[in-house]
Formats: C-alpha cells, sequence, structure tokens
C-alpha cells in the first residue's frame, strides 16, 4: 500500500467515524444519487448541515459530485463512488487505532438503530427477513487471506445483484482479531 492510499482510507474511516457522515453514505448507497436537499430530506437532517459533510465525503474521495442543470440555475448531486474498505492501514499509531475505534463504535451504534427501526416497523416479521450470527474461531493466517477473499467477493456479488426494486439491507461484515 502507498503512503498515499493509506492516508486516503485513514482520511475515509475518519469521516465515516461521524453518525451523520455514516447515514449519509449508507443512504446514498441504498438509495441513490440526490441533492442536499433530497438527502437532508430522506435523512431529517438539517440541509446545510448535510452540505457540509456532503462537501467533506466528496474531499475524502468517497461520494462524487456532478452539476446538472436546472431552470434557473445549477444543482449539485451527489453519488457514492466508492465502497470503504480497510486494507493494510497502518493501526500502529494511537490516532490510527483511535479513529478505527470510533470508525467500529460508529458501525456498531449504526446496526443497533437499524435493528430497532425495522424490529419496530415488522414486529415479528423481523425474525424471517434478518440474519445475525457471529463466530468465534481460530484461523491459520492461510485461512485467514482466504476468508478475505471471500468477503470481497461477497461485496462485489452484493454491488453486482443490488437492484431498486430489491428490499433495503445493510450487510455489515467484520473480521476482529480476538486478544
Amino acid at each position: 500500500m502507498t503512503p498515499e492510499s493509506s492516508q486516503k482510507q485513514f482520511r475515509q474511516l475518519r469521516i465515516l467515524s461521524n453518525p451523520t457522515r455514516l447515514d449519509i453514505y449508507t443512504n446514498l448507497w441504498t438509495d441513490g444519487p440526490g441533492t442536499a436537499l433530497e438527502i437532508a430530506s430522506r435523512l431529517g437532517t438539517d440541509d446545510l448541515l448535510t452540505y457540509y459533510h456532503l462537501r467533506q465525503m466528496v474531499a475524502a474521495g468517497l461520494l462524487e459530485k456532478t452539476s446538472v442543470s436546472g431552470v434557473t440555475r445549477n444543482t449539485s448531486v451527489f453519488s457514492a463512488t466508492s465502497r470503504m474498505s480497510i486494507d493494510n492501514l497502518d493501526v500502529t499509531e494511537e490516532i490510527t487505532m483511535k479513529a478505527m475505534g470510533k470508525f467500529v463504535e460508529a458501525i456498531a451504534k449504526r446496526m443497533t438503530h437499524e435493528y430497532r427501526a425495522a424490529a419496530d416497523a415488522l414486529g415479528n416479521e423481523i425474525h424471517k427477513r434478518s440474519h445475525i450470527s457471529r463466530v468465534a474461531t481460530r484461523l491459520t493466517a492461510e485461512k485467514q487471506a482466504e476468508l478475505k477473499r471471500k468477503i470481497t467477493e461477497l461485496s462485489e456479488w452484493i454491488d453486482q445483484n443490488s437492484s431498486p426494486e430489491g428490499d433495503r439491507l445493510a450487510v455489515t461484515v467484520a473480521v476482529i482479531p480476538l486478544s
């Protein structure tokens, strides 16, 4: 990994550790591109604050901003451009470890919020439509590399099979060494 790509990953990690930015990122993947006003409306957030976060995410390379000609002026449309993946990030520095911890915490909080909202909306149906598993195991370095490849394949499969007509889903996979 080059120092530039490592810095980019670190910046993206810090950007997505913010719950509002994580919500925006998730929304753009599930509901598609939108203007700052549309995204703020979908999330129930403040317009100016949403625009601020969108600008930060564009600068970090997580989103793309395109200009669309309107009747009276140009409008900016934002779309997600790349999936967040943290590979080979140097976590020996304390600042990186703190950022990684904050990111994992933001993901866990978001998953809890999403599950509760789905349970409220779906009632007992939530158990038929969700899958949660946790596996604690021991794997050799070779099998860990194989697991990483399979998770990458799964992510690619999800991207290839995503459909606007389908149900909105959150898929979170984390492999974390146990101490």
